[in-house]
């Protein structure tokens, strides 16, 4: 109510109505790509309604209708000149566009005077109110084809429930969701073309040129190329009248709101100032990016070249096929080679056109222009740390720490794609270097967004069918996924000129989607920004950089896929337990794994499991005998000769640990942001955070941590547990897992397992927290006192491994209040102290293990389960 009040008050000083505003959309993800994180490389935003983000839970309303009475009482009442922008209605129909201008007030009329004047005036005036209602209902309902005179209770009922239904819908659809089937059947009548009437035009607005203002030297010849580029790219685009994509009319146009403003030494765009200080409302639109701009995966894929040279490419190690970025990004190579002319295979007949537009020459130029604005290698190796040595990774994070996993894992994959696609075809082995092409991997890792989930009923089919094709839908699905082993079902990725150059954050002040039926992205103001005194405005001030979220992600996903952090606390964070073992399967899902990919027919079904090959799986089994290493629960460290029972279920352990050791899962946590409510700030180069870095609020801690205390459960599991069938327990569990995925959880028993499991988790998380190069207290001494340069490569570095350590000593005070908890309620239950309840100090020795390799191979008839 407080906040109402102060908006209210704040808006009545600058002489500007604004609609009361509702939330905004849960924002979350859809695993596109399938890179394990929750995210895409697509970022495709979806509504989740049984879920909550990490993001405030918000949701977008549309602004209610606003009656022709009330607008005609405002524009009356207006008191100095303002320019006013239309705003669509939560109905549908939108309102024309008008100028507020200044007006005399009734009693300054020269046509009279005198008591007699005043009230014929004041009778006019209401005269022209009632016509002004009157006209604008009848207008409203002869556009509806309905008599201005007609009533139907049944009819307004149902116009209600619409009503309702389409601000639900357009809610969902500012964060991403697919098109109901209303909206598809409204579009296939013609209907399309909405987004055209909330348009804006430099006329509407007073925007004020600031020479004063310009932060960029204007003699640069990079700067004003960039500057050209984020003027002109899209929102200057001319190629539409070309485009013949598909067989559908329903294609947009490309728009840019007048008052971005480009700022080319951030490589973004902020809103311009007006001489009325306007804002950009919420919901308005701030570009659209249509179809003929994007390059998609699927362009490269239907490319004559990689369909028949590259496709039935594979990673060497496994053999498993390659992720849809990888062709994408070997076509955008090729495409700028060939441009350059440093092409130099003389028998490549192929055409590089993939998509039916016009004017290809005109559409190659656009295409290129894009292509020429990426960063270089050079540019990309101060801030991509897949760039970075081993050497360098392992003195800023350590090893065997989650930053340097996955970053280490992305290294690896586009090495082996490259390689992959070098055995494939002497053309791209001969023209194409490594440099060359994991420049543009980056790119089309870190820039690439998601026009949602291929449904092959709706978009997909109009996407595929008929363009450059002439295969029916689903042969051309089965071609690609038979041939290069990608289910474009999953969604496709596509890059997105100027919209990858708009900075990201957990709490952005635009939302994308990509509206099928318009073949377009169309980006709108969110409802998220605030003004300097903290009030709500509903929309995007002047000098504010445009903010875009990339998806939900970790700080260590974040950093290791996009090169940078906010460092603000806004982002989940993430640790890992798995100390003792290198996890084959790092979090990049269907992008790259370790891991072997494989089928298995068990009765009459395909089974596919990730399994290890036959070194890797020796080697993991190995490091997995580290964590049995300590023998809690027992007297005496357990051997074969002194515990032969201990001993056997020790081996049991061991089996289901390896079934276990690359589920993320089972050993990694990921916590909600440290600081739900921090915002962007007005720009990217200017810090969120002064003189303080992040913290958790102990208080306001979330996360699940059962799957990684089910782990600690089973490495403290004795003979005693489950009433003394704990050996049938684990016996009976590896039968039942041994096809498909494991999943096999120790679930809470007595208090004395609770205990040693808690204790596990305290030891896991200590000896994580060795193997970083710093410590929590120095890090956030040395971000707090100003150490780093801002966004500088020890300034990120600094606040994702603080991250990471945040989230273990988290873990660590958990697992150590929960085990003195335990301890005492053992002592209060028993009253004597419980041989279960003993934990040894350190650890037995290895050799008591190790002849558990050898036991394993003839436990169960011969075989390995």
């Amino acid at each position: 109510m407080a906040n109402t009040s102060l908006r209210r008050r704040a808006n009545a000083k600058k002489g500007k109505q604004r609609n009361k505003q509702g939330s905004t959309n849960t924002n979350t993800n859809v695993d596109v790509d399938g890179d394990g994180d929750g995210n895409v490389s697509d970022r495709v935003q979806v509504v989740t309604n049984d879920t909550k983000s990490p993001m405030d839970d918000n949701t977008q309303a549309t602004s209610a209708s606003t009656s022709a009475a009330v607008k005609a009482k405002a524009k009356a009442k207006a008191s100095k000149s303002s320019r006013k922008k239309y705003h669509k209605s939560s109905s549908g129909n939108s309102n024309s566009n008008y100028t507020n201008t200044r007006r005399r007030s009734v009693g300054d009329d020269s046509g009279g005077g005198g008591e007699e004047g005043d009230i014929f005036r004041i009778a006019r005036c209401i005269l022209l109110v009632v016509i002004a209602i009157v006209v604008a209902a009848s207008i409203t309902i002869a556009r509806q084809g309905k008599s201005p005179f007609s009533f139907d209770a049944t009819k307004i009922k149902q116009k209600k429930k619409k009503k309702i239904q389409k601000e639900a819908t357009g809610a969902r659809a500012g964060a991403g969701l697919k098109d109901d089937p209303g909206r598809r059947k409204e579009r296939a009548n013609g209907n399309a073309n909405n987004i055209s009437r909330r348009r804006f035009t430099k006329e509407d607005f007073d925007i004020v040129d600031d020479e004063e203002s310009v932060d960029w030297d204007r003699n640069d010849l990079t700067l004003q190329r960039t500057n050209d580029f984020l003027t002109n790219y899209v929102c200057s685009d001319d190629t539409h009248a070309a485009a013949t994509l598909s067989n559908s009319e329903n294609v947009a146009s490309a728009y840019c709101h007048p008052l971005l403003k480009p700022e080319p030494a951030r490589r973004t765009h902020s809103v311009a100032k007006t001489a009325s200080n306007d804002t950009i409302k919420n919901g308005d639109i701030i570009m659209v990016l249509p179809r003929h701009l994007l390059i998609w995966d699927l362009d490269a894929m239907r490319d004559p070249f990689v369909a028949d040279q590259l496709l039935e490419a594979r990673h060497g190690e496994t053999g498993n096929p390659l992720d849809s970025g990888a062709f994408l990004a070997s076509y955008l190579v090729r495409l700028k080679l060939k441009a350059g002319g440093l092409w130099s295979n003389e028998d490549d007949h192929y055409d590089t056109g993939t998509v039916n537009i016009g004017d290809q020459d005109q559409y190659q130029e656009k295409r290129m222009a894009f292509l020429n604005m990426l960063p270089s290698y050079q540019t990309l190796q101060k801030t991509h740390p897949t760039l970075w040595s081993d050497n360098e990774l392992a003195t800023l994070f350590g090893r065997l720490t989650p930053t340097f996993a996955l970053v280490r894992g992305y290294k690896n994959m586009m090495n082996s794609e490259f390689d992959a696609f070098c055995a494939a075809s002497d053309a791209f082995n001969d023209n194409v270097d490594r440099e060359d092409y994991v420049t543009m991997r980056i790119h089309v890792m870190s820039r690439s967004f998601g026009p949602g989930l291929s449904d092959a009923e709706s978009w997909l089919e109009e996407e595929m069918s008929g363009v450059h094709h002439t295969l029916e839908l689903q042969d051309e699905l089965d071609f690609y996924q038979s041939k290069a082993g990608v289910d474009l079902t999953r969604g496709t990725r596509a890059m997105s000129p100027i919209l990858d150059m708009w900075d990201h954050h957990a709490v952005p002040n635009v939302q994308w989607r990509y509206r099928k039926g318009d073949r377009a992205f169309v980006i709108t103001a969110a409802n998220t920004a605030t003004s300097e005194e903290g009030i709500g405005i509903g929309g995007i001030p002047s000098g504010q950089d445009i903010m875009v979220s990339y998806g939900t992600y970790t700080d260590t996903h974040l950093f290791a896929k996009f090169g940078f952090v906010n460092g603000d606390g806004s982002e989940h964070t993430e640790a890992s337990v798995a100390i003792m073992h290198p996890m084959l399967e790092i979090g990049t899902g269907f992008q790259f794994s370790y891991l072997i990919a494989t089928e298995q027919v068990v009765e009459n079904k395909i089974i596919r499991k990730m399994v290890a090959s036959p070194r890797d799986h020796e080697s993991q089994k190995r490091t997995m005998l580290n964590y049995l290493r300590y023998d809690d629960g027992y007297e005496e460290c357990v051997t074969k000769e002194s515990n032969p029972e201990g001993y056997q279920l020790k081996l049991l352990k061991l089996l289901h640990l390896e079934k276990i050791a690359n589920r993320s899962d089972r050993w990694t946590v990921k916590i909600k942001p440290r600081d739900l409510d921090s915002n962007p700030s007005a720009s990217s180069d200017i810090p969120i955070l002064m003189d303080q870095a992040p913290k958790f609020d102990p208080s306001k801690v979330k996360f699940d941590g059962s799957r990684v205390i089910s782990t600690c459960r089973l490495v403290a599991l004795t003979t005693a547990d489950y009433d003394g069938k704990a050996i049938d327990v684990l016996t009976k569990g590896l039968l039942e897992n041994s096809n498909g995925d494991h999943d096999f959880m120790v679930d809470r028993q007595s208090s004395a397992l609770e205990y040693r499991a808690l204790t596990c988790l305290a030891r896991l998380t200590t000896g994580a927290l060795e193997l970083y190069p710093s410590k929590v207290r120095v890090d956030m001494k040395d971000l707090a006192g100003g150490k780093f340069t801002f966004q500088s490569k020890e300034w990120t570095a600094a606040h994702v491994r603080l991250g990471e350590m945040q989230t273990l000593e988290v873990l660590r005070s958990i697992a150590k209040s929960g085990a003195s908890q335990m301890k005492s309620k053992v002592r209060d239950e028993g009253g004597e102290y419980e041989v279960g309840m003993n934990i040894h100090r350190a650890p037995c020795p290895l050799e008591n293990n190790m002849k558990l390799l050898e036991e394993e191979i003839t436990m169960f008839g011969g075989t390995s389960m």
